[in-house]
């Protein structure tokens, strides 16, 4: 009885370690495909400045994921987000709300786009003051906008919106600008 009871736990445990093996490659596949979702990216580019929550919800046809909450006595800020993938920690589009209004839209999931001009030449070729076309112009490449701040309600000169533009070789070498009235802010390099 005890060596049937043994085979038993050895067969039930090699049954439940194949399962729990074939369910978590089923998940990180998806997780994969998902993770970098297309769906999320043209999402993201919808949002702007006018966005409501109901609005940003309609998008992606859930409820945000509401993980934080700040009160003043004047202003709420709202956090929320929106997963495409069971990897919440490193996939999510970010979006903040003071007093209902948007302030601030973020998205950690990477577009397809990518430049094959990203060096040191082109890098010092960007300067300061340069519009987001004269950008496009020199890396080849329309960048991926990854961030937008919406300082102020009433004035869109304000806004702040963030791009990368990707090596198509590796993307862990990227240049970065941020856009203030269509003008370079800042300009910095990750290679």
């Amino acid at each position: 009885m005890k060596k049937y009871l043994l085979v038993l736990i050895i067969i039930i445990t090699s049954l439940f370690s194949c399962t729990r093996a074939s369910i978590n490659n089923t998940a990180n596949n998806s997780s994969n495909d998902s993770c970098n979702s297309p769906i999320y990216n043209s999402n993201f580019v919808k949002i702007n400045r006018n966005s409501t929550y109901a609005n940003i919800k309609a998008l992606f046809g859930i409820d945000g994921d509401n993980y934080r909450n700040d009160f003043n006595v004047t202003d709420t800020i709202k956090y929320y987000k929106w997963y495409p993938c069971s990897n919440h920690l490193l996939y999510f589009v970010d979006c903040w709300f003071e007093n209902g209004n948007l302030i601030l839209a973020e998205k950690t999931i990477e577009d397809n786009s990518c430049s094959g001009n990203i060096s040191s030449q082109s890098f010092a070729t960007l300067s300061n003051g340069m519009t987001y076309q004269q950008s496009i112009s020199i890396l080849n490449d329309k960048g991926d906008n990854f961030r937008n701040d919406y300082k102020n309600n009433s004035d869109s000169t304000q806004d702040i919106h963030y791009y990368r533009f990707y090596n198509c070789s590796n993307n862990e070498n990227y240049i970065e600008m941020w856009f203030q009235n269509n003008s370079a802010i800042l300009i910095t390099k990750s290679f």
